[in-house]
């Protein structure tokens, strides 16, 4: 290396490592428990879910196959399009599920991403000895990776309209709604280290 530069940039060593993951599988839960022992059931599946218009105040958008089905499906202004719903007899007659026991975790959360980044600088002193400088820069570009919605059939309040055809959720729904993250804030570590 010309010696200019080695002056100028010498003695530089980066490293650093990425975990990225596409968005861990998820269960639509309903709150019918009835006849079990744990405290919530998978959700029955009635049809696919089409995603239209995500956010992270709607993971499952506004299409009406996002609104979780209530009650019976023959009643005036029910939302016939649900793709979940908890067990309700007359909505199992009308229309059953697509299987009874549905394939678990079929939803995903949000994908996450975490890039770490660690400078280190050598400066030669004297006899073969080194003055090193490491900075750890965990989460560098400070990048939010976020919680799993609320995956309860129970979370949803809105309505579904006729014209335009889709959901409008109410102030209190937490249905699909994401309140958290999963990454830490960006985060320093600094080192000096003499070897001798």
């Amino acid at each position: 290396m010309n010696r200019a530069i080695d002056e100028a940039v010498g003695g530089w060593r980066v490293s650093g490592d990425a975990i990225l993951y596409s968005g861990f599988p998820e269960n639509v839960t309903s709150p019918n428990n009835a006849n079990l022992n744990a405290p919530t059931s998978r959700a029955n599946r009635y049809g696919k879910m089409k995603i239209v218009g995500r956010n992270n105040n709607n993971w499952w958008g506004t299409d009406p196959t996002a609104a979780p089905c209530q009650g019976s499906p023959t009643a005036p202004g029910a939302n016939t399009a649900c793709a979940y719903g908890y067990e309700v007899e007359a909505a199992i007659e009308h229309r059953p599920p697509l299987d009874w026991e549905h394939q678990r975790q079929i939803r995903s959360a949000p994908r996450a991403i975490a890039l770490s980044i660690c400078p280190l600088l050598s400066i030669p002193t004297v006899k073969g000895e080194k003055l090193e400088f490491r900075v750890d820069a965990f989460n560098a570009f400070n990048m939010a990776s976020y919680a799993a919605p609320s995956l309860s059939t129970s979370a949803f309040s809105g309505t579904v309209g006729a014209s335009p055809s889709m959901i409008t959720y109410n102030a209190g729904n937490t249905w699909g709604k994401i309140t958290g993250t999963v990454s830490p804030a960006r985060q320093f570590q600094f080192a000096v280290h003499y070897k001798f």
